[in-house]
């Protein structure tokens, strides 16, 4: 049973939403000066001290499973220093209005990987929202590059790390089951 409102959870996707996105933007000023490989070597570790010092504050340790703590490890080789390089190169290549709306099909691979490992169910609505996101996305790609073999190969770049970040969150999931 559900103990907090609705509008947490959406609160918190759009949190995530908005700050996902001016990542991308605040990321383009940076690769000006740096080469992307370089700045994932920053933020990474940046990241993993900022969860070191939060973790008294909010980890428990007598209430781990041993499953999850070898399952999180794991997870934590393709995601988030995969997907941010990933990230990085295409936004250097692309730009991040391409870059950013290519990444955002990352619901789309979620929802069927949660269905197939989950055995979650998807609705009408989730259903048309998925779609609008692929429709949209495409229709962002194809107004603003030419579909030759390289850009083919560039939008391979963040529909990648969509998939990655797609595939961990049904596995985070079953990690916070567990």
């Amino acid at each position: 049973m559900r103990t907090e409102p609705i509008t947490t959870p959406i609160s918190l996707a759009l949190a995530s939403m908005f700050l996902f996105g001016a990542g991308f933007v605040l990321t383009q000023f940076r690769l000006r000066w740096m080469p992307p490989w370089l700045g994932v070597a920053i933020s990474i570790p940046t990241s993993t001290l900022l969860f070191w010092c939060l973790a008294p504050f909010f980890v428990d340790p007598s209430a781990g499973n041993s499953k999850a703590v070898i399952l999180f490890p794991c997870v934590g080789l393709l995601f988030p220093g995969t997907v941010a390089r990933l990230n990085f190169e295409s936004n250097r290549l692309m730009g991040p209005n391409i870059a950013g709306a290519l990444s955002s099909m990352t619901p789309v691979f979620a929802v069927l990987l949660a269905i197939v490992i989950l055995g979650e169910r998807i609705r009408g609505p989730q259903l048309l929202a998925l779609a609008a996101i692929v429709v949209g996305t495409s229709l962002m790609y194809r107004g603003h590059a030419n579909l030759s073999a390289c850009s083919l190969w560039l939008l391979a770049l963040p529909v990648t790390s969509s998939a990655i970040r797609g595939l961990i969150q049904p596995i985070i999931k079953l990690g916070f089951e567990w």
